[in-house]
């Protein structure tokens, strides 16, 4: 007779992780093919009113591309992407010395376990020099830096080796980044019936595993 079989997340290979979910109800109008959801007489749409919500709540929001652009420039983990020639033509003549600054204190960050003093002011440079031509911009990434230069600096080291490590990418970034007095959340804004895509599935899991538990799916439900 064949022995009790192993739970599915003792068998070997297997490294369990569960992705964490909030659930947030709110009051919701159909407009045409796109649910809409209702706050102060406005309609708004999932992405907006889950910023809202973060905002009410006390929280600085930016879109997670943007800070998804800093943390990658930060880690300086596009030097070998096509991203390097994109800095190169918005950057112009100082791009290269600059990438080899950011790229010079990552790799001394690392190594030293202590992250070097100007590094992100370096990459806040670049991005300032990057969108010289548009200045909002450029206040959204003075925020992202704020807010890294508040965080502890073991995780800003967690969150440099794991952008160096997962390399340049547009794709699997949560939506919104959060943050406030020194603490930061990743949320994926979901509506009722959206699911994680692969590439997110795999941000998700490499973060959880490689930097914090502070990330998480906000799922947006219509009211009942």
């Amino acid at each position: 007779m064949a022995g009790k079989p192993l739970p599915p997340d003792e068998m070997p290979g297997a490294v369990p992780y569960a992705i964490p979910h909030i659930v947030v109800r709110a009051p919701t109008e159909q407009g045409g093919h796109t649910r809409l959801y209702q706050v102060d007489g406005k309609l708004l749409r999932v992405e907006q009113y889950a910023s809202h919500f973060l905002r009410n709540a006390g929280w600085s929001v930016v879109k997670g591309d943007d800070a998804h652009l800093f943390l990658s420039v930060l880690s300086c983990n596009f030097k070998d992407s096509f991203f390097r020639e994109v800095c190169r033509n918005w950057v112009g003549a100082s791009a290269e010395d600059r990438i080899a600054r950011i790229d010079a204190a990552v790799t001394c960050s690392l190594a030293a376990g202590k992250l070097q003093a100007g590094l992100v002011d370096e990459a806040e440079a670049m991005l300032l020099k990057y969108y010289a031509s548009y200045p909002p911009k450029q206040a959204v990434h003075a925020t992202v830096a704020k807010h890294v230069r508040s965080m502890d600096q073991g995780l800003v080291l967690r969150l440099i080796a794991f952008y160096r490590g997962a390399g340049y990418t547009t794709k699997g970034a949560p939506d919104l980044f959060a943050a406030s007095g020194g603490s930061f959340w990743f949320v994926e804004v979901k509506s009722q019936k959206d699911s994680l895509s692969a590439a997110q599935y795999e941000f998700f899991e490499g973060y959880l595993t490689s930097v914090a538990q502070n990330i998480l799916v906000l799922r947006v439900v219509p009211e009942t």
